[in-house]
């Protein structure tokens, strides 16, 4: 924990890094999924589809595991995106501060917020919890 943190904002820093990980599952999970079907259609043998797909199947109970530890508000929004868009109910902002599923743009106090995992921040259009992946080259 960061000197003078509270524990409000410490739990937000550990959920936007846990909702972080989440995303990069359900990318991995969605990019399994698409080569484990063209593995199929080409005659991958049957055993070894299925050994894959428990392998995923593992893989998204340890994604279940993370979302458990979030907060229960925050998992509910979470659990009712990902029902809604499917791949993921998480997207990142570009360098311009742009949703990369809608393409609107957050507002600068809210991209500073991303950036810095101060706390969860929605976005304002499509709803998705938004996240920063990449290195600040803005001079401070």
């Amino acid at each position: 924990m960061v000197e003078g943190e509270s524990d409000e904002r410490k739990k937000s820093r550990e959920e936007v890094e846990i909702i972080n990980e989440i995303k990069q599952i359900d990318e991995l999970l969605s990019r399994f999924e698409r080569i484990l079907e063209e593995l199929s259609e080409n005659g991958l043998p049957e055993e070894e589809v299925e050994m894959i797909l428990q392998e995923l199947r593992d893989i998204s109970s340890g994604k279940e595991n993370l979302v458990t530890r979030i907060r229960r508000q925050i998992r509910n929004l979470y659990e009712r995106f990902y029902e809604r868009y499917r791949e993921s109910a998480i997207t990142t902002i570009n360098a311009d501060g742009f949703c990369q599923a809608c393409f609107v743009r957050a507002t600068p106090r809210q991209v500073a917020d991303i950036k810095t995992g101060r706390k969860l921040v929605f976005c304002e259009s499509c709803g998705r919890i938004l996240i920063w992946r990449g290195e600040d080259n803005e001079k401070d």
